[in-house]
Formats: C-alpha cells, structure tokens, sequence
C-alpha cells in the first residue's frame, strides 16, 4: 500500500482479503483509516513504519485475512 500504486481491489485480492469491501472494514476498524488514506499518510519507500508510529506489523498480524474480522 505504501509504495504501490495499485488500485485498493487489486492489493485486497493480492492480500487474501477476498474483496475490497473487506479490506476497507479491516482497515478502517482497526486504523480508523480508509486504505487510501492510509496510502495517502504513509506513503513511502520504506518497508516498515516508522518508529513510533500506532501502525506496527502486528496490527495486520491480528487483523490480517486469515484472522476473524473484528467487526
């Protein structure tokens, strides 16, 4: 998300979210964003966030599409 350009249904597929729709409740549920204003605020070349940031690597480790939906 961060450094693609791809469209949000694209990354969702790619992700195993299995629709958009999904992904977007994901996101906005658990970052109180929307995956283009994530993409938007963090976009970058970086592979990780930054420190300090309330986006860590186990946010999606939780919530990812293989977890249950916390809707």
């Amino acid at each position: 998300m961060e450094a693609g350009d791809d469209p949000v249904d694209t990354v969702a597929a790619q992700s195993g979210f299995g629709s958009a729709e999904t992904m977007r409740r994901v996101f906005q549920h658990t970052l109180n964003l929307a995956p283009t204003a994530y993409r938007a605020r963090f976009r970058s070349t970086r592979t990780s966030p930054p420190s300090g940031s309330p986006i860590s690597t186990n946010t999606f480790n939780r919530c990812g599409p293989s977890a249950p939906l916390p809707i």
